[in-house]
């Protein structure tokens, strides 16, 4: 049973066209950044800024038998994440979902990165969630068998991770095949050089939609309530003084009650911040072999394609969060050859901190963060 649950994994979790054979994919690290011009934070004030590059990208790490041998794709993405390093372009956090297998964990030690987080395991923590099973269960698409895979999220960051926070969705909040991966969330606390506190980055991997092999009504109905467990898990473990930048796979395609849920989580985020214009950026693909391309905003949801690698930054009351440029990386080569079925968001942010803040914020952070487990 367990194995013909594990092939089913592979056939269904995370399901799609084949492109090219022989992935590669070019770098991508060359190609232009997006400049962001749409998306304004008002008047500049006297302010301290850093800068900070937060990249999000799903490498398809499921392991073998499970699909094909994978290990030489993801030892190229943890190669060229080092190579980026090298030429001193590589992000400073870099958030990964689907990376289940140990080659795909094993990115985080090839890229060379100094500070590493994981999301839940196969039997990590669990957000409490409705008693209720989801309506109409199907057993025979995966669900009620429990998790056989982890999270697949990691947290790679060049600089100091000051506390860390994990935990699945609830067991009653997923569809299908997906309950076969303990899908959950990643918040770390990040402390950035030149700020008085931390950034909190959130990370995860929301259940899919047409993978699930349930009907789309079904599988809304788990994104629904995981968008739910996601907003319990954010106001109980997330600090409404910090900056906070959410890079996920959503999942969202175009569904239009998918993106009814993430507007209301994304009101939510911002009201608590007390952040009257939060950003939205993401990838809008056709498939995973053509080259994919920055969106800006809500209104840049394209019908009928992927939009479901997503950013989003909020912030604080004292610390404003504006994104500067998007760029995709892991592109396809000019075969169409890829190294994942998605391909990396890449977005630039300045942080600023008003002068006159600065030592206000600094006791407060000092008292109220901790620098270990939040």
């Amino acid at each position: 049973m367990r194995q013909a649950l594990m092939v089913a994994v592979g056939t269904f979790l995370v399901a799609a066209p084949v492109g090219p054979s022989v992935p590669i994919a070019r770098d991508g690290f060359d190609a232009p950044a997006v400049p962001i011009a749409a998306i304004s934070i008002g008047p500049e004030r006297p302010a301290t800024a850093v800068s900070l590059q937060v990249m999000t990208y799903n490498v398809k790490g499921l392991p073998w038998p499970v699909i094909s041998d994978r290990t030489a794709e993801l030892t190229a993405i943890g190669d060229r994440l080092a190579a980026m390093q090298r030429r001193g372009v590589a992000p400073d956090v870099v958030v990964l979902q689907e990376a289940f297998s140990d080659e795909a964990r094993a990115i985080a030690v090839r890229a060379g990165y100094a500070h590493v987080a994981y999301g839940p395991d196969s039997d990590g923590p669990v957000l409490a969630g409705p008693d209720k099973p989801m309506p109409d269960r199907y057993r025979w698409r995966g669900e009620g068998f429990g998790a056989y895979l982890s999270s697949g999220l990691v947290l790679m960051s060049k600089y100091p991770i000051v506390g860390t926070r994990r935990a699945a969705f609830p067991r009653t909040a997923c569809a299908g095949y997906d309950c076969l991966a303990n899908k959950g969330v990643l918040l770390a606390r990040i402390m950035v050089p030149g700020l008085p506190t931390p950034v909190e980055i959130v990370t995860a991997h929301m259940n899919s939609r047409k993978p699930t092999r349930t009907p789309i009504p079904h599988a809304n109905e788990a994104f629904v309530r995981q968008m739910a467990a996601l907003d319990r898990f954010v106001a109980a473990n997330g600090d409404t003084r910090l900056p906070l930048i959410f890079a996920a796979d959503l999942n969202l395609d175009s569904d239009p009650q998918r993106i009814a849920a993430l507007r209301q989580s994304s009101a939510r985020w911002s009201a608590s911040r007390g952040d009257a214009r939060p950003a939205a950026i993401f990838a809008i693909c056709a498939k995973p072999w053509k080259p994919c391309r920055p969106g800006i905003g809500f209104a840049s949801i394209a019908e009928g394609k992927r939009n479901n690698d997503w950013q989003m930054s909020f912030a604080s009351r004292a610390v404003t969060v504006q994104p500067t440029a998007a760029a995709i990386r892991f592109m396809p080569d000019p075969a169409g050859r890829t190294l994942s079925d998605h391909q990396a968001v890449l977005v630039s942010y300045r942080l600023s901190v008003p002068t006159s803040a600065g030592p206000v914020l600094a006791r407060n952070a000092t008292a109220a963060t901790p620098t270990a487990k939040l």
